[in-house]
């Protein structure tokens, strides 16, 4: 993905290079110098952190998935955490759900 794609993708969404730092682990400055041009050529695996944690990239999967448009940072964060948890806390996830708001949850899990 191109840079002025993420670009455009983070000015939608309101997140903020001090967000994305947050999101990714990677240091503030490494992240602004890659988004200023100082850094014409950044690690494949900065790249990668990145475009997982704006949700362009499914982390269960090597293949590129776009979120679609609609959803809010929160919404991307929820759904990044979500897709790092191991199947036993998905299920416990969902348990809590289900005591706490039955009607709203869906009983096709995945």
């Amino acid at each position: 993905m191109e840079i002025l794609d993420i670009k455009a993708h983070m000015k939608k969404y309101k997140i903020t290079y001090a967000n994305l730092a947050e999101m990714t682990g990677i240091n503030l400055t490494t992240i602004k110098r890659i988004f200023c041009g100082k850094t014409q050529t950044p690690h494949l695996e900065t790249m990668v952190a990145i475009e997982q944690a704006l949700g362009f990239i499914n982390t269960n999967s090597q293949y590129t998935v776009p979120m679609g448009d609609g959803m809010t940072a929160d919404e991307r964060e929820l759904l990044r955490l979500y897709r790092n948890l191991s199947p036993d806390m998905r299920s416990t996830l969902w348990s809590l759900l289900d005591t706490w708001s039955p009607s709203t949850t869906n009983k096709n899990k995945v």
